[in-house]
């Protein structure tokens, strides 16, 4: 039987470490032709990922290293200069006849290759142009061209959204295609959540999370502003818990904000990382209402987290959101100045809006599931 090759030295942390981590727990390679799983990254990728009798684990301590406490990870240029010269010949020897690269990244030469796409953002310009002429603005112009050349390198493409693969219709071809979604854990279910509170005072507010990283298409300000609104000019018993951290320079333009505005603390507040374990506690306990005014998504995983606790969704209307969703959130209009702030209003005042698409979005994500993601991913890279 052939073996699978996994290249993840780009995998470090967030969504590409989820996704990877999620279709081995579930995955069945033998089901699909695979005798064997070899994976290769750094030590701290690799300890992250499941343990299986199918999957062999390799590293390189002196090739295959990290560093996320610096800026920049200089581990990077080692990493690369593996995988383009040294990645193919280790995959052969391997007995590895087809290769996957989840982190998007393909210049090893390998015949049968799949790449899946999980960053949106290197490829929508105008939200590029947010990040002025910074580090970061390069960073992204650079990854689009990589990015660009290994679909072009690739057999096959994995895409999350018909939304994505459509944007990037140019460069397919008549390459081999598939949209796979993500999936979310079963932690997140809560089969209890009733809204049994129809009032709020302002000693007991109700509360709109935001949880995300901190970039500039995230769109805080919009949000901090309809909320702010809300507070002042409807003296509403409303909270705003801003959840993540991100981009120092648009987390310090939130945090100016709120000072130059004298917004209080115990009014918008800004949270920083919290655990899964935390999150899970929030969305089933403290949490009304989810709000995401993000402009540039690939896929919104959080979102699926959020409806699994049964907690109602308010979300900007573009992107991929509606083919993902679909009428089983609520929606809101950035063009339109008032919008959010309009739609806010509405659920906080309508409690049997926020029980319908608490329930509407509970049962829906059900459908959403790692076991599919997985078989789904497997069979691809089985008929490539």
């Amino acid at each position: 039987m052939k073996n699978l090759a996994i290249d993840a030295h780009n995998i470090r942390s967030g969504g590409g470490l989820l996704y990877l981590k999620k279709i081995l727990e579930f995955g069945n390679p033998k089901k699909y032709g695979f005798n064997k799983v070899i994976v290769w990254s750094t030590k701290e990728t690799l300890q992250a990922l499941p343990r299986k009798k199918w999957l062999i684990k390799k590293k390189n301590e002196k090739i295959l290293i990290q560093n996320k406490k610096k800026l920049v990870d200089f581990g990077i240029i080692l990493r690369t200069y593996w995988h383009i010269f040294k990645f193919k010949n280790e995959a052969i020897k391997n007995n590895c006849k087809v290769a996957f690269f989840p982190g998007g990244i393909n210049f090893s030469g390998f015949k049968k290759s799949v790449v899946i796409n999980l960053n949106y953002l290197p490829f929508d310009q105008n939200e590029i142009k947010k990040f002025h002429f910074s580090f970061i603005y390069l960073r992204l112009k650079l990854l689009r061209v990589i990015l660009d050349s290994s679909i072009k390198k690739s057999q096959g493409i994995i895409f999350l959204t018909s939304f994505f693969k459509k944007k990037l219709s140019h460069n397919i071809n008549k390459k081999k295609t598939s949209i796979i979604s993500f999936g979310v854990d079963k932690n997140f279910f809560y089969k209890d959540k009733i809204y049994k509170k129809k009032k709020y005072t302002h000693k007991d507010p109700f509360i709109v999370a935001y949880v995300s990283s901190i970039f500039p298409y995230k769109n805080h300000i919009n949000l901090i502003k309809a909320v702010h609104n809300l507070q002042i000019k409807k003296n509403l018993p409303i909270k705003l818990n801003i959840i993540g951290t991100g981009y120092k320079h648009t987390m310090n333009i939130l945090k100016n904000f709120l000072i130059n505005n004298n917004i209080k603390k115990s009014k918008i507040m800004l949270s920083g990382f919290i655990n899964n374990e935390n999150l899970i506690y929030l969305l089933k306990n403290k949490i009304d209402l989810k709000a995401f005014p993000s402009s540039c998504e690939a896929f919104p995983n959080i979102l699926l987290e959020t409806g699994a606790s049964g907690v109602p969704i308010l979300c900007y209307k573009e992107g991929p959101y509606k083919e993902i969703f679909k009428n089983h959130i609520l929606y809101f209009d950035l063009k339109k100045k008032k919008d959010l702030e309009k739609k806010i209003f509405q659920l906080f005042c309508n409690y049997n809006l926020r029980k319908k698409y608490s329930k509407k979005i509970q049962k829906y994500v059900n459908k959403f599931n790692w076991q599919n993601c997985s078989e789904k991913t497997f069979l691809f890279l089985k008929n490539l």
